[in-house]
């Protein structure tokens, strides 16, 4: 027994040390998320310009001047997203875009979740954040901060008959993912799926049903408009134009894009 009790202290001692270190971790990561939420709730006051980085992930061939059209256009949405702002409210400009590039052929992300399960979930946004990782290191982001990102994993589109875009994205977060069949044709198509995810990054929901049409009055541009169809324009997050009550189309420019009133109050340009 007198050999057994002084190993008693040293064992109580080492335990609290490991738990105060444990503590100490878990007050930081505290402190973090506590942070970042802060700092991507005030992105919606817009009291000053959202940085917001593009990656385009060129996981098959695109076509240089496809490349060169997509940074072009992308001047232009960040004009057409000023001017609908400045429906709502004055203020700076509310979006700078900056684009960088990187060839990752074959390159998939990682799948998301078959159900909501937590542990699923916790999964999935832990490789989802190894993947973005990689990503900004390869794209010579490293640690720049921005409020955003959204990344464009494109390919070639074989069949211009089939060529589809797809967008995933962190409500309320600062991820996004668009996946398409790029090419000359499609870059408009490409860059309003960016901003559809974007705003879901900045809280806003989407404004189309479970069949893919746009809700009643949310989803339509113009829903004061007589008669009511086809709509001239589509509601950003609901991303197609209505042409008629059960039928809606992509658009086809960026000129066509609009904000509805539910979705900038969504994002704090309404109260």
């Amino acid at each position: 027994m007198s050999d057994a009790s002084p190993e008693r202290p040293r064992s109580r001692f080492f335990f609290r040390i490991r738990v105060s270190i444990l503590l100490a971790i878990l007050a930081g990561l505290i402190l973090y998320a506590w942070a970042d939420a802060r700092s991507r709730a005030a992105r919606n006051d817009w009291s000053r310009t959202l940085d917001v980085a593009i990656v385009l992930v060129k996981a098959g061939p695109i076509d240089d001047d496809v490349e060169a059209a997509l940074r072009a256009r992308a001047t232009a949405l960040g004009d057409q997203l000023d001017g609908q702002m400045r429906r709502y409210r004055q203020g700076s400009s509310p979006f700078a875009f900056e684009i960088f590039a990187l060839d990752a052929p074959g390159l998939h992300p990682p799948a998301p979740p078959d159900d909501g399960s937590i542990l699923q979930t916790i999964r999935y946004t832990w490789e989802l954040r190894r993947f973005t990782s990689a990503l900004d290191d390869r794209a010579g982001i490293g640690d720049r901060r921005f409020d955003s990102r959204i990344y464009l994993l494109a390919t070639a589109g074989e069949d211009a008959r089939r060529k589809t875009v797809e967008g995933l994205s962190q409500d309320g977060g600062r991820v996004g993912l668009v996946e398409v069949e790029l090419d000359g044709s499609m870059v408009d198509f490409a860059l309003f799926v960016v901003a559809h995810e974007l705003f879901h990054t900045l809280g806003a929901p989407d404004t189309y049903d479970a069949t893919g049409n746009p809700k009643v009055p949310e989803g339509l541009a113009d829903p004061d408009r007589i008669p009511l169809y086809p709509q001239d324009a589509s509601e950003l997050m609901a991303r197609h134009r209505a042409v008629s009550e059960n039928r809606s189309v992509p658009p086809e420019s960026l000129d066509e894009l609009r904000v509805g009133h539910a979705t900038a109050r969504s994002i704090g340009w309404l109260p």
